[in-house]
């Protein structure tokens, strides 16, 4: 049948997310990379996100909640900018809906929980003005161009699951995405390895890195 190659193609796509996921790792990179690049950026401007592998939309949202709370904490008004890729699209079908189960309550912090959260009796939705911020897109990082004038890439627990010789060819295209001085925000199981030479260690811990180049 026509149809079960993009089937199976979706049965086998590893699909482990959520909003949150590592929170020290998230405090982390808001302390380290959201609050200076905003603090660095002027009124008005755009500020650009990539986050690869994107799954069903939990971590790209959670950069979205992120960057609004720091936005308004420094009174900047920002054009926030979030391309969020995959190639499942059954999973980008569900991440553009923004609609979550219930058990998110243990993953997002109550005050964000009902801040950018619509509730319905058995499920979230994500607020529009935070959905408006990201764009889903079908995207192969092994394969398609990538995103250029990123401030900040994240790709958390995909390089574990790629060969060395194909982790050292999607790092390569990060660096070359990523402005002069972006951050880069890696899995916790994960780490440069030849490519070191291409970014700055900013926290080994959580893997954050910046830009070198």
């Amino acid at each position: 049948h026509a149809d079960e190659p993009h089937s199976l193609a979706n049965d086998l796509m590893i699909n482990v997310t959520g909003f949150f996921r590592d929170p020290p790792a998230w405090e982390a990179l808001r302390i380290t990379a959201l609050q200076p690049l905003i603090a660095a950026r002027p009124n008005n401007s755009t500020l650009r996100v990539w986050v690869t592998a994107c799954s069903s939309g939990e971590e790209a949202y959670t950069v979205a909640m992120l960057l609004a709370e720091e936005a308004e904490r420094a009174g900047k008004k920002l054009e926030i900018k979030i391309f969020a890729t995959d190639t499942a699209q059954r999973s980008l079908g569900l991440a553009r809906a923004g609609v979550y189960p219930g058990g998110i309550e243990s993953e997002v912090p109550l005050d964000l929980l009902e801040r950018y959260f619509d509730k319905d009796e058995h499920t979230y939705r994500v607020k529009k003005h935070i959905r408006e911020m990201v764009v889903f897109a079908s995207q192969d990082v092994l394969r398609d161009p990538p995103f250029s004038r990123v401030d900040v890439c994240t790709c958390r627990n995909l390089l574990i699951y790629l060969e060395p010789d194909l982790q050292r060819r999607v790092l390569g295209m990060m660096h070359f995405s990523l402005c002069e001085g972006g951050f880069l925000f890696l899995g916790n199981s994960e780490t440069l390895g030849s490519a070191e030479m291409l970014f700055e260690q900013v926290s080994k811990k959580w893997r954050i890195y910046r830009r070198l180049g």
